[in-house]
């Protein structure tokens, strides 16, 4: 879904934990360096959260991987 929102242009903010980058296989480490790119190509900003933060805990407990979208993503 973060990537379907990416493509679209609506991502404001990608948070991406550094412990799922580093610890990803090539594939998906390939698949985040592109989402990443993509965020800021479209005027989005990118964060990597340290895992031992207490926001990077719970970033990493939903996946690792959020968003902050500009707008609404409204599904038909």
């Amino acid at each position: 879904e973060v990537e379907e929102n990416i493509i679209a242009g609506a991502v404001e903010k990608l948070l991406i934990c550094n412990e799922k980058f580093v610890n990803s296989t090539i594939e998906e480490r390939k698949r985040l360096e592109k989402m990443m790119q993509l965020t800021e190509d479209k005027g989005g900003k990118v964060f990597l959260i340290n895992g031992n933060h207490e926001g990077g805990k719970k970033l990493m407990a939903i996946g690792g991987l959020a968003a902050f979208l500009r707008y609404p993503k409204y599904k038909n």
